[in-house]
């Protein structure tokens, strides 16, 4: 069972799907079902993501990977398959990936809010008991090396399901910042890690391969 969406545009080569147990996610397309296609301009892989979240129900596990990055044990060997990934979720609530870095600037470039920092915060905390609070200070004081990438992760069910209603309730109901045309796609691509220890669950961490440099007209 488990459901791992690999999400690209259609123009892109997707190098991990075929016979990996990965299914891949066209975000320029149409689909049916429960969707928010119309917002992929602003909000990156969250597209996937959301569709994931809505329309697939009872498959045991659930995961987003990009259609260039995929998510290998944590000695870095090899893909994670179906059946280890099974194993890994027996003993762990969600795996992430561990070398995330965010190269100078990015933070303040992307994932601060320009008009109220402040405001964003203070939501978090009214939604999540404090998670604002708790997501602030780690993003500021973590190492990269315990940041996971670009919401990538496969998690079970129930904890891939609460995540996205966190996520998808601050990025779908909070204002877009003036200034930061993707500020919530950005924004979120940090929130796995927090999340995940901020509910208390257990993480495998794995490593993430990039298979190939995005196309030039890829448009982003």
């Amino acid at each position: 069972m488990g459901k791992i969406y690999s999400v690209g545009m259609t123009k892109n080569s997707f190098d991990v799907a075929p016979g990996h147990g990965r299914t891949p996610f066209y975000v320029d397309a149409k689909h049916d079902g429960d969707n928010i296609d119309d917002q992929n301009y602003r909000l990156n892989e969250l597209t996937g993501l959301y569709y994931l979240w809505k329309n697939e129900h009872d498959v045991g596990y659930k995961g987003l990977e990009h259609y260039r990055r995929a998510i290998w044990d944590c000695g870095n060997t090899h893909l994670l398959e179906p059946d280890e990934i099974e194993d890994l979720l027996n003993t762990h609530d969600v795996i992430l990936t561990d070398n995330y870095v965010f190269f100078p600037g990015t933070m303040n470039r992307y994932c601060l809010p320009k008009d109220d920092p402040i405001r964003h915060i203070e939501r978090m905390n009214e939604r999540w008991n404090g998670f604002g609070d708790f997501y602030w200070d780690w993003i500021c004081t973590h190492k990269p090396s315990e940041n996971s990438w670009c919401n990538m992760a496969i998690a079970r069910e129930d904890v891939f399901n609460s995540y996205c209603e966190m996520c998808f309730d601050l990025v779908l109901n909070l204002k877009q910042p003036a200034g930061t045309n993707r500020f919530f796609a950005y924004c979120s691509e940090k929130l796995w890690s927090p999340w995940a220890d901020f509910k208390g669950y257990k993480v495998y961490h794995g490593r993430i391969i990039v298979y190939s440099e995005k196309p030039k007209d890829a448009g982003y």
